[in-house]
């Protein structure tokens, strides 16, 4: 019997410092209700955790249209760079975690 096939992705964790304390509001509300987002043409799909949250970046997140309507959503342009950055990398899923690594390439935030 074949051994059944796995998908990998290419996983990320960064600290939640690297967002704001505003974007940090934005995917809370986003992870309870996204109806709001979607309205708004906003494919982003966010989970919370208890420390952070899951980012799936799938192509259609990361395009330039998505990247502007995110930031007339509010997000803010660090958080707008970071996704994208990490999308040209090859990232597929973004932990952001209060325990995840700090990057330096990557501002950070204190709240």
């Amino acid at each position: 019997m074949p051994a059944p096939k796995i998908d990998f992705c290419i996983y990320a964790m960064l600290s939640t410092s690297h967002i704001t304390k505003d974007d940090s509001v934005l995917l809370t509300k986003l992870s309870s209700d996204d109806s709001e987002s979607i309205e708004k043409g906003i494919l982003l799909t966010c989970y919370a955790h208890p420390a952070g949250y899951f980012m799936p970046l799938d192509y259609a997140v990361v395009d330039y249209s998505q990247l502007l309507l995110l930031m007339a959503a509010g997000y803010s342009l660090a958080f707008v760079q970071l996704i994208s950055r990490l999308s040209d990398q090859g990232v597929e899923l973004l932990q952001m975690d209060s325990d995840g690594e700090i990057v330096d390439e990557f501002p950070t935030f204190d709240w």
